[in-house]
């Protein structure tokens, strides 16, 4: 995803063809019992709707004890995805043009607690 800072990249955990369209997928393993989908899943499936100019995405998540993923299909408006790309330009912006690193508590809110899916700034 071009940027004002540079170029915004990363990896599509799964692309499954549906009547010729391609649709990205994101795949998530928890732990947690409860069975409510979390933000950061669905910002990063936007991520990934935005990189391929697509509006369909689909979350696979295995729950901890149950043995089949549950699937999702999630459908973003244009204007979502619009509003995804504006915040990615703010986080690039916070943190290259910070004197110092972004709080751990920002960090910790983009990532939900974990480590990102592999997202690069090529400047």
């Amino acid at each position: 995803i071009d940027t004002p800072y540079g170029e915004v990249s990363g990896r599509i955990d799964l692309i499954e063809v549906e009547d010729g369209i391609e649709v990205p997928c994101e795949i998530k393993l928890t732990w947690s019992f409860q069975r409510t989908i979390s933000p950061q899943y669905v910002e990063q499936l936007a991520f990934y709707c935005l990189a391929m100019g697509v509006n369909h995405g689909r979350l696979y998540i295995m729950w901890a004890g149950k043995p089949e993923p549950s699937s999702h299909d999630v459908f973003f408006a244009d204007y979502e995805l619009e509003a995804w790309r504006e915040e990615i330009h703010r986080r690039l912006e916070m943190v290259l043009d910070a004197e110092c690193e972004p709080p751990l508590s920002e960090a910790y809110k983009w990532e939900g607690g974990t480590r990102t899916g592999g997202f690069f700034v090529t400047i």
